[in-house]
């Protein structure tokens, strides 16, 4: 093969990746919440924000990240709080008609709070947190705010299996995810998902009932879940505006919400 001919593919390729729809996708909504830690009810404020830059047809950079306003009942005290800061590489490593996976990587900082251990709603201990998720896509067009702004698909699944590994911190989690979304029109779309995160401890000989042992294992046995159903309206092509409600459907865990309402709009840059 002439020279010539490899410069010409190598700028191909080149090319074709540089004009693959490089752009920044986003969400970003405000949530009101409510929900009882340690015996104490309180109310949350949350501004979440998440950004995805899709630097190629097969990976993408990103962030999230939380502040929160939080009141509680124990002394009507109000506490702040930048928590959950995430950085994340995923790579799309098999695509097969309608169906493909992504590995995603996820490193979270330490939280920045203003910090009350009486409150309980989050944790005591500023750590850092990694996780690795499975995610798997079926009719799919693009990455998910794209595909929910662009209103590509009449319908689409997705599923995620994920292990977070949290330094200076007891209990791991494993997270599973599904959710479903159908096109009722070119302006309106109905979302729905299901979030089931168990707690795990590693190597710990003490028996416990609210957990169930394997090998050197222990999960517990009632698992945090939650649901979450999202009216979206495509106000054009780049902007969508969500309207959702989260629900807390089984579980105790004090540091999630019982219930949030949720305004959103998800954004292509």
């Amino acid at each position: 093969m002439s020279k010539k001919i490899v410069i010409a593919l190598l700028f191909f390729f080149t090319i074709t990746e540089i004009s693959f729809a490089k752009e920044l996708q986003t969400i970003n909504q405000a949530s009101f919440s409510s929900g009882i830690a340690f015996d104490n009810k309180y109310k949350k404020q949350n501004l979440y924000s998440f950004g995805e830059y899709v630097n190629s047809n097969k990976t993408s950079l990103g962030y999230n990240f939380n502040l929160a306003k939080i009141n509680s009942q124990w002394h009507n005290t109000d506490r702040y709080a930048l928590f959950s800061p995430e950085l994340f590489g995923r790579y799309k490593f098999y695509n097969q008609g309608k169906s493909s996976l992504i590995l995603h990587n996820a490193i979270k900082m330490p939280n920045i709070y203003n910090e009350q251990k009486k409150l309980g709603l989050m944790p005591n201990k500023k750590q850092y947190d990694y996780e690795i998720r499975l995610i798997q896509l079926y009719n799919f067009h693009d990455k998910l705010v794209g595909n929910i702004v662009k209103n590509l698909s009449p319908y689409f699944f997705r599923t995620e299996l994920a292990y977070r590994k949290k330094f200076n911190n007891p209990f791991d989690e494993i997270n599973f995810v599904a959710i479903g979304d159908y096109k009722v029109n070119d302006k309106i779309q109905i979302m729905l998902q299901d979030n089931i995160i168990y707690n795990i401890q590693r190597n710990n000989t003490k028996h416990n009932n609210l957990f169930n042992t394997y090998g050197n294992f222990q999960i517990n046995k009632q698992a945090n879940n939650f649901a979450t159903a999202s009216i979206i309206y495509n106000y054009n092509q780049e902007n969508a505006l969500q309207l959702a409600y989260k629900k807390r459907i089984a579980g105790n865990n004090p540091f999630y919400d019982k219930y949030s309402i949720i305004f959103g709009i998800w954004q292509l840059f």
